[in-house]
């Protein structure tokens, strides 16, 4: 499946402006990333754990700001503690895949993880099964309603790549854990964020002149122990 593919089935789902829709995915999770890259701060701590929790957590949380007045028929619910979008006749999860500037999307594991997140892609499997033995001529992928939309990226780059796809079980046949995977363009530049454009990404924030708290020194101390003191008085 192409991306012009992916916004006819959004536009078929009921989506008005699916790319209008994808945007606000990629800008959310867009400025996520720049959030935690202003505030990461490798000589006190931080490391990449710490950057891909953060950035999936407030990612989350980018996603329902934007779309809580999106319209369409979208919206946002966190069953089981876990974002789901709802869109188009479609549930779509949201997970981090690794910090490598050059990720590949097929290196995604369903398999590992929550049970919530394998036992989505198996089925997702199970209905690809079903699809196959009612019309096994034709492919049934873009008919999958539970997608995975899946970010990269890390404290030096910051977001490197999303992609949004119908995660399955792989199999002798087909390794892939994909029915079908589509990476998105960079909407921010195509929309115009951060320039002429209706949506502004703020720069990652500017970290503060002085010393990080690694470089300060813990304080020293000054303890007076009970036999140095005066003998104590009995008078009231």
């Amino acid at each position: 499946m192409s991306y012009d593919d992916l916004l006819i089935q959004l536009r078929t789902g009921g989506l008005t402006d699916p790319e209008a829709f994808l945007h606000q995915l990629y800008h959310s999770l867009r400025s996520a990333y720049r959030f935690n890259q202003g505030r990461f701060d490798a000589e006190a701590g931080d490391d990449q754990g710490w950057f891909g929790f953060s950035v999936f957590k407030n990612g989350w949380h980018e996603i329902e700001k934007a779309l809580v007045h999106f319209g369409n028929g979208v919206h946002t619910d966190r069953p089981k503690n876990s974002l789901t979008i709802f869109a188009a006749g479609r549930q779509i999860k949201v997970y981090r895949g690794g910090p490598d500037e050059k990720y590949d999307i097929e290196e995604f594991d369903p398999q590992s993880g929550s049970w919530t997140k394998v036992g989505l892609a198996r089925a997702n499997a199970f209905q690809l099964q079903l699809f196959s033995t009612a019309d096994p001529d034709n492919d049934h992928s873009a008919d999958l309603t539970t997608l995975f939309l899946v970010h990269s990226g890390n404290p030096d780059i910051g977001l490197g790549g999303v992609w949004i796809g119908a995660p399955k079980l792989p199999t002798a046949d087909d390794p892939s854990s994909w029915a079908f995977v589509v990476v998105l363009p960079d909407l921010c530049a195509s929309q115009g964020c951060g320039g002429t454009g209706g949506v502004s990404v703020e720069p990652p924030p500017i970290k503060p002149v002085g010393p990080s708290h690694a470089d300060i020194e813990a304080p020293v101390l000054a303890v007076t122990l009970k036999s140095d003191l005066p003998p104590a008085s009995n008078e009231r």
